[in-house]
């Protein structure tokens, strides 16, 4: 298993310490750091959704007023940038 030298490292434990704990702490100890790397990877999925869907907004918004400018030109002309 690779996830015990990586908690090891990451909560600076020797692998004597670890050793020493009884087998039900050492599986929550094993299971808690496994879920640290889920709840990464969902916060992470989060951000980018999110920021992918403001992106997805924005030029839908753009694209609408842009519609808008060519079919009124005479009333749009102080909006365009």
């Amino acid at each position: 298993m690779k996830l015990i030298p990586a908690i090891n490292e990451k909560f600076q434990l020797t692998p004597q310490q670890i050793q020493e704990l009884s087998p039900e702490l050492r599986k929550i100890i094993v299971v808690g750091g496994a879920s640290m790397g889920t709840i990464s990877a969902t916060i992470s999925y989060y951000l980018l959704r999110k920021v992918g869907n403001a992106h997805i907004n924005e030029y839908y918004a753009l694209a609408q007023l842009e519609n808008l400018c060519h079919r009124f030109p005479q009333r749009s002309r102080r909006y365009r940038p």
